[in-house]
């Protein structure tokens, strides 16, 4: 599985989506950029517009910061979000 370009950790906010990719690929949300605070790791189709509707979720208020990476296709976005899931959310 190849991850084509990754974004590095980013605080969550507008601006810094709006330069997200808005190819297939991963994000994950996160209170603080350590891995042990990740909370919520998701596959999208469309990065960027997933990125813009989730910061409107009053529900994430404590999410301080997101990285996000595209893979080539969206099956291998899944894979990489269950893999990352059972690894760092489970």
């Amino acid at each position: 599985m190849n991850i084509k370009q990754k974004s590095g950790i980013l605080s969550w906010t507008e601006d810094n989506i709006k330069n997200a990719s808005n190819e297939s690929g991963v994000f994950i949300l996160r209170t603080s950029p350590t891995t042990d605070s990740i909370k919520f790791i998701e596959a999208s189709q469309y990065l960027k517009d997933a990125l813009l509707i989730k910061i409107k979720d009053a529900s994430i208020s404590e999410i301080k910061f997101f990285d996000w990476y595209t893979t080539h296709t969206f099956d291998e976005a899944k894979k990489l979000a269950n893999d990352w899931t059972e690894k760092y959310i489970s």
